[in-house]
This record gives C-alpha cells, structure tokens and sequence, in this order.
C-alpha cells in the first residue's frame, strides 16, 4: 500500500512539474513575462522533501531501540523531521 501511495504522489508531482513548466513556457513564448526565480523555490523545496521521505525505509521508524547504542532510529526519525521541515518550508513559501 505504502508503494502504491508514493507511485500516485510520483505521478502528481510529475503532472504538476508538467504543468508548471508548460505555464512558465507560454507566458514566456505568448506573453513575453519571464517567471521570477522565487517562484520555482516552493515547487523545489516539495520536490527535496517528497524525494526525503521517499528514500527512507519507514520500517526503521517502528523499531524500539533507540537507546541501544544503535543511533539508527533516532537518524531516522531525524531525518523525517528534517523532511518535514522542508516540506512544510515550501507550503508557506507558496502561500506567502
């Protein structure tokens, strides 16, 4: 299920990068406005953060041994932090 959900957010972002890229081109070609730089930082920070969390193996987070010794669950659970973090990051830079 968790490989079909990522699939499904893979093929969202790639229509959306699809989109974006297309709109930025006709307004460019048709309108002669070049999109400013700032406007491509949220669309980027989602697409680090999607690939951040992609890349993690979430059954590392359900393991209880974080005070072993073994500082794995705890760089895990870091990094989805820092995921989240970032992903977070890019929604409000696009809504401010």
């Amino acid at each position: 299920v968790a490989s079909i959900g990522s699939l499904i957010a893979g093929l969202l972002f790639g229509i959306g990068w699809y989109v974006w890229i297309d709109g930025c081109a006709w307004a460019t070609h048709v309108h002669g406005y070049a999109v400013d730089g700032a406007y491509w930082v949220p669309g980027l920070l989602q697409t680090l953060a999607l690939v951040m969390v992609n890349v993690l193996n979430w059954g590392m987070l359900n393991d209880d041994t974080a005070f072993d010794g073994d500082n794995s669950v705890a760089i895990a659970k870091c990094w989805v932090f820092s995921a989240f973090v970032v992903a977070f990051s890019g929604v409000i830079g696009a809504v401010w």
